[in-house]
């Protein structure tokens, strides 16, 4: 059996893995959309590498807060500087290429050094076809988007103002972050200050060949500490609702426990989930 504390560690790895850049280089990146679903922007993203991957994003915003689903295909998908192809499984297929393409002058993104890439902006034509769920996206086909693609150049992104870095979203002061294993994948949530996080891996297993993510987002207060081993949180409006309860046992400037209550993550796609189980404080 899994030791608590071994979920919790799994589970702020996963937190983390998330807001780290990617290690891997791609030799070019095609980048369709965004289009508008429901509530959503939905956008493509290829990526030529050495293991080429697609990634279909679809992200909505409301005040502070955001909501994201991703599925994510590495195998049978093949990217070029100019298309996006293959069989998604049970999710459908893609079969892309960026035509009508003109060349733009790269720029660096703010937060980033390094040297821009070449870019070519056009429209990507042919067809593409996402069975994403039978809830809320339901099935999505495409056969044209407003597309572009960019190869080579060098950035760096990970500066001192990214994800967790000083002065980052996330900096200093307590954390409570909590780690629950369920039949449909792995759900973690984490709260600070100024900042929480809700977020279901679903089980790989019955998601194959896909890799599918949903993750909630939200600047803003609501946690609040006593004592170093007890906190309540209050999820921040509209996508996380509810206040949850967490008591522990405190060593040194960590306390293990329970989060408790009724705070639930509001996700479009897969519904309400309770944020509730094994739980860590931190830095109380």
């Amino acid at each position: 059996m899994i030791s608590q504390h071994a979920r919790l560690a799994t589970g702020a790895a996963v937190i983390a893995a998330l807001a780290l850049p990617s290690a891997a280089s791609a030799k070019g990146t095609v980048i369709g959309g965004p289009l508008k679903v429901r509530a959503y922007q939905m956008t493509l993203v290829g990526s030529d590498a050495a293991k080429d991957t697609l990634s279909v994003v679809f992200n909505r915003t409301a005040g502070t807060s955001s909501q994201q689903h991703v599925y994510t295909f590495d195998r049978g998908v093949k990217v070029t500087s100019t298309s996006i192809s293959g069989k998604l499984g049970r999710f459908g297929a893609v079969n892309l290429k960026l035509t009508s393409a003109s060349s733009v002058k790269g720029t660096v993104p703010k937060g980033c050094t390094g040297k821009p890439g070449s870019t070519k902006r056009g429209t990507l034509t042919g067809s593409f076809k996402l069975v994403a769920d039978t809830t809320y996206f339901k099935t999505l086909k495409a056969g044209s988007l407003r597309g572009s693609s960019s190869t080579g150049g060098s950035l760096r992104c990970d500066g001192p103002a990214g994800p967790g870095g000083p002065g980052g979203p996330g900096a200093g002061g307590p954390t409570l972050s909590m780690t629950d294993q369920t039949a449909d994948g792995m759900l973690t949530f984490s709260a600070t200050k100024r900042t929480q996080t809700a977020m279901r891996m679903d089980d790989a297993g019955a998601t194959a060949p896909a890799r599918v993510m949903h993750l909630i987002a939200a600047q803003g207060g609501g946690l609040a500490v006593s004592g170093g081993d007890t906190a309540t949180v209050k999820g921040i409006s509209p996508f996380l609702a509810g206040t949850g309860n967490f008591s522990g046992e405190r060593a040194g400037s960590m306390a293990t426990g329970e989060l408790s209550g009724n705070l639930f993550a509001k996700f479009d796609s897969i519904g309400a989930i309770a944020l509730e189980g094994d739980a860590m404080l931190m830095g109380g």
